[in-house]
C-alpha cells in the first residue's frame, strides 16, 4: 500500500475514533468529536477503512467499507460510530466498556480483481468473495487469527456471504486489497 501515515497521524486518527464512541455514549453526536479536528492531508486524501473494536482481545464490532466518498479522517469516525453501536452481531456499547475497548483501523488500498482464489496471499491479501448476489470480505489478517489455511479461510468467507461452505470453489470471483493497520497500545 502506498499511504503511509506517520504515528502522530495514527494516534490521532485513533483518538478521533475514540472520541466518537465516547461522544455517542454520553448523549453527543459524531459533529462533536469532529468538531475541532485538524487533519493532516493524509487524512483528507479519499480513503476506505475498518474499524475494528476489542474487549479484552475479543471482538466487539467490525465495520468498514471497501471504498469511500469521504476523507479518511470523516470515514475513521463514522466507522466507528458504526462498528459501536451498529454491527448486527453486538448490542451497543455502553459507556461503562469504553475504557475496556481497544480500536484498531485497516485503511485500504482500492481492490483489485485476481484469476483465481489461489492468487489470495495469506496474511498479506484482504479478501472480496462474489458469487451472484452474495458477497463477503475478509481483512488481511483474519485468517492467521483464526489459525485458518487457505481453503479454510476460503470456506468461512463463503459462510459469511451466505454460500454453502465449498460454494466458493466454483463461479465465485476473487478481489484483494492491502491493508495499512493500526491499533491502540493499551496497558
Amino acid at each position: 500500500m502506498d499511504l503511509e501515515l506517520t504515528q502522530e497521524e495514527q494516534a490521532a486518527l485513533l483518538a478521533l475514533a475514540r472520541r466518537t464512541i465516547e461522544a455517542e455514549t454520553s448523549g453527543g453526536r459524531l459533529e462533536d468529536a469532529l468538531e475541532d479536528f485538524a487533519p493532516s492531508p493524509a487524512m483528507r486524501m479519499i480513503l476506505p477503512c475498518f474499524v475494528t473494536l476489542r474487549k479484552h482481545g475479543e471482538l466487539r464490532g467490525c465495520i468498514g467499507g471497501l471504498s469511500a466518498n469521504e476523507p479518511l479522517y470523516e470515514n475513521v469516525a463514522w466507522m466507528a460510530q458504526r462498528a459501536a453501536f451498529f454491527d448486527p452481531r453486538f448490542g451497543p456499547v455502553q459507556a461503562e466498556e469504553t475504557p475496556e475497548l481497544t480500536i484498531e483501523i485497516s485503511v485500504l488500498s482500492a481492490p483489485h480483481a485476481v484469476e483465481s482464489y489461489e492468487d489470495v496471499k495469506l496474511g498479506q491479501h484482504g479478501v472480496v468473495l462474489e458469487k451472484g448476489p452474495c458477497r463477503a470480505v475478509y481483512l488481511p489478517d483474519v485468517a492467521e487469527q483464526f489459525g485458518w489455511d487457505r481453503e479454510a479461510m476460503l470456506s468461512h468467507l463463503a459462510r459469511k456471504a451466505g454460500l454453502p461452505r465449498d460454494g466458493w470453489r466454483e463461479g465465485a470471483s476473487f478481489q484483494v486489497f492491502t491493508t495499512l493497520k493500526f491499533a491502540e497500545h493499551r496497558d
